[in-house]
C-alpha cells in the first residue's frame, strides 16, 4: 500500500505545472487566446526559455535562431475557430501559414527585432515559433503577423460544390512580453 501511494504521489507531481524541468512546464502564456472573427482563427502566444531547435530551409541553412543567441522562445498556436469557412475543423491546427514577429519597446519607438516563426512540432503538438534575440529584458510589445496559406502556394477548391471561402487578408495580434520572466524559468 505504501508503494502504491508513493507511485501515485510521484505521478501526480509530474502533472503539476512547473514541477518538472521540461520546457513545456516552463512556458508562460502571453494572455488569453485571441479569436479573430474576420478569419475564424484563434491564436495563443507563449514564451519560455530559449530552446535547441532543428530545422532547415530548402538550401539546408538553419531556420531557427540558435538558443545561445536568444533571450526567449516565442511560440504561437494557430487553430481554426468556430465558423471557419476555409475547410478547417474546430480547434484544428492551421498549416502553411506565414508567421512573422516584430519586437518593439513597450515605451514606443522603432521595432528592435523582427523575424520568422517557423512551423515545428513538440509535445504540445504543432505550432509556429522561434528563438528571439531580444536586446534586453524589456518590457516589449510583440506583434505577430499571420498571412494566409496562399502565400506558400497552398491551394483551395473554388467550385460551388467542394470549394471553401477565400483566404483572409494578413492579420496582426499584439501581446506584452517581459523577456526576463522567460529567462528566470
Amino acid at each position: 500500500m505504501l508503494r502504491l501511494l508513493i507511485v501515485l504521489f510521484a505521478a501526480a507531481a509530474l502533472l503539476v505545472p512547473g514541477a518538472s524541468g521540461s520546457a513545456f512546464a516552463q512556458e508562460i502564456s502571453l494572455g488569453p487566446a485571441v479569436t479573430r472573427p474576420d478569419t475564424a482563427l484563434t491564436l495563443r502566444g507563449e514564451i519560455g526559455p530559449a530552446q535547441a531547435m532543428e530545422g532547415a530551409d530548402v538550401a539546408g541553412g538553419p531556420v531557427f535562431v540558435p538558443a545561445e543567441r536568444a533571450a526567449f522562445f516565442l511560440a504561437v498556436d494557430v487553430r481554426a475557430a468556430r465558423g471557419n469557412k476555409n475547410g478547417f475543423g474546430l480547434n484544428e491546427f492551421v498549416p502553411y501559414l506565414t508567421a512573422t514577429y516584430t519586437l518593439t519597446p513597450k515605451a514606443g519607438g522603432a521595432p528592435l527585432v523582427h523575424g520568422q516563426l517557423h512551423p515545428f512540432v513538440g509535445r504540445q503538438g504543432l505550432r509556429y515559433g522561434n528563438n528571439v534575440a531580444a536586446p534586453g529584458p524589456g518590457p516589449y510589445t510583440v506583434t505577430v503577423t499571420i498571412e494566409p496559406p496562399i502565400k506558400t502556394g497552398f491551394g483551395r477548391h473554388t467550385d460551388m460544390e467542394t470549394g471553401v471561402a477565400r483566404w483572409w487578408p494578413p492579420v496582426q495580434v499584439e501581446w506584452s512580453v517581459d523577456a526576463s520572466r522567460a529567462a528566470q524559468r
